[in-house]
């Protein structure tokens, strides 16, 4: 862990920093009755508070309190364009039973729920950290858990992808904290204390574009800055300049293979393309850790693909489907849940592959433009 940290300076200090935006709070609001932050900030008060004020501006510090009215916790959002960042802010408790909560974002990512990818609690007596995109807020594990469907085995997986760290954060006074994010990792420096990292392949997140703040009883935070640390995101702020990526570098599943056959003659910018090997990269990725979990080998798939072509036509995809499968392929349940939810991680990705492009791209798709000959 101290290995890791220690990198993490060394890089920070090596990369210039992009700052995407900087709040002091040091400004004034022209009434008391509902949410009036500006400074490009949003507030979730109007949907889940009645509209009630929630975030109150004085003495240049921001106070973030829950409505008594409200049905979820604070939450305060800021857009921002990035991938690698560090968030650098002071804040204070209240009350012993206060939190704060950091959340990265992509809205526009459909395999999570309500665009969670990571995120990391601060309590007085911990410090909590997640890989949701793998994890609790992965939409197969959210939508099963929600109907109480999750088996013993999914919940367990979830515990992989987050980390507690036991940490003393007094109440009443301000602390200093850093967030740092390159790559597949998270590290937390709290009043110039490197408090501990977390390695987890959803940290590793193509580009997110939203920051979140949350509260689920009362928070002051002043001093806000946020950072970009990767040079390859293109951004509001920040243009790329990195050469089109070499597809050939990327393991791609057969169902991204498919995906770019048929982007074959939509002509994909350098910017395109690199998002979508990264989606590529992130199912390997998911899928490979999953299989490997469960035992499937090569020829555990071969067996698979044999049945499958079989009874794919004559029957739907519901459990006697896969009760059938798993029955004349000779795989253990736990690989024939595993098979399913590729299915549904397929879907996800061809779903995010198509939002890479533009209304035009697809038109040309939809009317079946001759693919460009090799």
């Amino acid at each position: 862990m101290t290995l890791t940290l220690l990198i993490f300076d060394d890089t920070f200090a090596a990369k210039p920093p992009l700052l995407i935006f900087a709040d002091d709070f040091d400004r004034q609001e022209s009434q008391e009755i509902r949410d009036e932050l500006g400074n490009g900030w949003d507030t979730n008060s109007q949907n889940r508070a009645g509209g009630n004020k929630q975030v109150d501006l004085g003495d240049g510090t921001l106070r973030v309190f829950k409505h008594k009215t409200a049905d979820h916790n604070v939450s305060i959002t800021h857009k921002a364009t990035y991938k690698d960042c560090r968030v650098e802010l002071r804040f204070r408790f209240g009350h012993e039973g206060d939190d704060l909560g950091i959340d990265f974002a992509d809205m526009d990512f459909s395999g999570v729920h309500a665009g969670h990818i990571c995120k990391v609690f601060f309590r007085p007596n911990q410090v909590e950290m997640f890989d949701f995109k793998f994890g609790r807020m992965n939409k197969m594990y959210r939508d099963a858990a929600k109907a109480g469907t999750a088996s013993q085995q999914q919940k367990a997986d979830v515990k992989n992808f987050q980390k507690t760290i036991d940490h003393t954060i007094a109440s009443n006074q301000w602390h200093d904290l850093s967030v740092t994010i390159i790559a597949d990792t998270m590290a937390i420096d709290l009043d110039g204390q490197k408090v501990g990292s977390f390695k987890s392949p959803g940290m590793d997140h193509a580009e997110k574009d939203m920051i979140r703040f949350s509260a689920r009883r009362e928070v002051y935070l002043d001093d806000v800055k946020m950072y970009a640390l990767d040079p390859t995101v293109t951004t509001k702020w920040q243009k790329a300049n990195s050469p089109i990526a070499d597809q050939t570098k990327v393991n791609h599943l057969f169902v991204a293979k498919l995906m770019l056959r048929k982007f074959d003659g939509v002509d994909l910018t350098s910017e395109q393309l690199a998002k979508f090997n990264r989606l590529s990269a992130d199912l390997r990725t998911l899928i490979d850790k999953k299989r490997a979990e469960v035992g499937i080998t090569a020829e555990t798939i071969k067996k698979r693909d044999k049945v499958y072509s079989k009874i794919k036509t004559i029957e739907p995809k519901d459990d006697a489907f896969w009760a059938k499968l798993q029955e004349q392929a000779g795989i253990s349940a736990a690989q024939r849940d595993v098979f399913r939810e590729t299915m549904a991680h397929h879907k996800a990705f061809r779903s995010d592959a198509m939002k890479l492009l533009t209304e035009e791209q697809r038109k040309r798709i939809s009317k079946g433009k001759k693919p460009r000959q090799n």
